[in-house]
């Protein structure tokens, strides 16, 4: 089943499938040899039926040399200059302070320009061509940007990422690594610049060349927004720009959100294993006939996590009287009728369903049924709700 690479959903409508191809825009051939017999790679893109991503069925990135002479983009046209000063001057705006990060910076074409109209930005390249090694403007590393390591190092208030996650395998991951660790090292400002080719006029226009085996994903404003919102990026403004041939973005980190979920987790990663103990303990020092309400779902959950087992604790009912005659799963009790359990003198009751201990305690009421104490889990303990 395949799945849309930006949303997840699985419903996708076929949209064009040439068949293999060769490279287009890496790894240029350098010879006619090299190019008449230049291996093809499958391409079959479908559109997802929810946010509108385009991306090849086929792609695998180990089969596209990111790391050789790669980047042949041409960066000198009029339009497409004025295209990047725009741009430049919308990120001038933000006064950002802190160092400036480029993820596959290429031949550093853009990065010039920005230095030249914010001459203080402390700026750094991430390039894994050879192209890093001809740059002298700015310092650049021939190296992939690994979210976990560069983030903490470098401390960046912008990542600037310009044509390169439409060639990623995985873009969610990407952009995901980097919400959470910029969270985790504290980084609550931090910007991200995006820009991406755009697929809608192909599309409106039947453009079948722009469909390319590197470009495994092909965005609409709509699926980029997707990618960068499920990481808990607000957008700060989206536009097409170049004629619409491209959408550029900045969007803003929610930090504060992620530390909150993150933190919230792993606090009940540890409490989880503290109400393990205290109820293993717990459950030993029950003394006398004890019946555990609730025997399957949950309530077997319950019973197996918590060592209630058939030995010390036999007497199992339900409310649901056509799981009476079953028995509990992984303990192996079996499942009575409260009337049969309540004809005998009963000392303690187990709710083993705490989320549905009103019901229970209604129904043991209406039932007029005789107990010393009932017990229910609530923050990690068996705590008493009734009784002596």
């Amino acid at each position: 089943m395949t799945k849309c690479l930006i949303c997840g959903q699985s419903q996708t409508i076929p949209t064009f499938n040439p068949g293999p191809q060769p490279l287009a825009t890496l790894g240029l051939p350098a010879n006619h040899t090299d190019a008449v017999e230049a291996p093809r790679f499958p391409m079959n893109f479908v559109t997802c039926a929810f946010c509108g991503h385009v991306f090849n069925t086929e792609f695998h990135e180990a089969q596209v040399p990111y790391t050789g002479d790669s980047s042949r983009m041409f960066n000198s046209g009029a339009e497409w200059v004025r295209h990047m000063d725009y741009t430049i001057q919308r990120i001038k705006g933000l006064d950002i302070r802190d160092m400036y990060i480029d993820i596959g910076c290429g031949t550093g074409d853009f990065d010039v320009l920005l230095k030249k109209a914010i001459p203080t930005a402390d700026l750094l390249g991430f390039e894994p061509g050879i192209e890093a090694e001809k740059i002298t403007d700015f310092p650049c590393l021939r190296d992939y940007f690994i979210p976990m390591r560069d983030l903490k190092r470098y401390n960046p208030g912008l990542l600037i990422c310009r044509h390169v996650i439409e060639h990623m395998e995985a873009p969610t991951e990407f952009v995901g690594d980097i919400a959470y660790w910029a969270a985790q090292y504290g980084r609550d400002n931090l910007y991200f610049f995006v820009e991406v080719p755009c697929i809608t006029n192909a599309l409106y226009s039947r453009r079948l060349s722009d469909f390319l085996y590197e470009h495994v994903s092909n965005f609409t404003p709509d699926s980029l927004l997707r990618l960068f919102e499920t990481a808990r990026f607000s957008c700060e403004w989206i536009d097409l720009g170049y004629n619409g041939e491209v959408i550029h973005a900045l969007f803003a980190l929610d930090a504060h959100r992620i530390r909150q979920l993150s933190g919230r987790a792993a606090t009940f990663n540890d409490e989880a294993n503290i109400t393990l103990e205290n109820l293993w303990k717990e459950a030993q020092q029950i003394q006398g006939r004890t019946v555990l309400w609730g025997g399957s779902g949950k309530s077997a959950a319950f019973i197996n996590l918590f060592g209630f087992n058939e030995f010390r604790f036999p007497f199992v009912v339900d409310s649901d009287p056509n799981k009476v005659g079953r028995f509990v799963p992984g303990t192996g009790q079996l499942i009575q009728s409260v009337e049969a359990v309540f004809s005998e003198p009963v000392d303690t009751i187990v709710i083993t369903t705490p989320w549905r201990a009103k019901d229970i305690l209604t129904e043991i009421e209406r039932k007029g049924l005789s107990y010393k104490s009932i017990l229910v889990l609530d923050k990690g303990r068996l705590n008493k709700i009734k009784g002596e």
